[in-house]
């Protein structure tokens, strides 16, 4: 279901460029963050749907903004989906200590990114 209001969150604008069109295509409105101050600033303003929050960023880290999130009683319940282009074994464990509700590698074709972000905003409302 598109319509929703997606923060995508990366400090690579051709990650935001790119993954923001494809969204943008499927009828989802895009707001985007290039680190993670920005991200809590827009998250308060925009208040959005879901956060597709990049883990390595200068700064505060995905996981410490997926945190930050978390603790606002204003934002706690809006889901948070981590993207990654690391490989490690551990990324859903820690992006589910962190607060997510789902973990997704940024080498993924567009149909799983659309899966994961239906899923997650179903988790959302549930």
């Amino acid at each position: 279901m598109a319509g929703e209001t997606i923060l995508l969150v990366d400090d690579d604008p051709l990650i935001l460029q790119m993954l923001g069109d494809i969204l943008r295509f499927h009828g989802y409105t895009v707001v985007t963050a290039p680190d993670g101050e920005a991200c809590l600033d827009a998250a308060l303003r925009e208040r959005p749907d879901l956060v597709l929050l990049d883990v390595m960023m200068p700064g505060i880290d995905g996981f410490d903004v997926c945190r930050l999130l978390k603790t606002d009683a204003a934002l706690r319940a809006i889901p948070v989906v981590i993207l990654t282009a690391m490989n490690d074994s551990k990324l859903s464990a820690r992006a589910f200590e962190a607060g997510a509700v789902l973990a997704l590698q940024k080498t993924v074709e567009t149909s799983a990114v659309l899966r994961t972000i239906e899923a997650a905003l179903a988790l959302g409302t549930s």
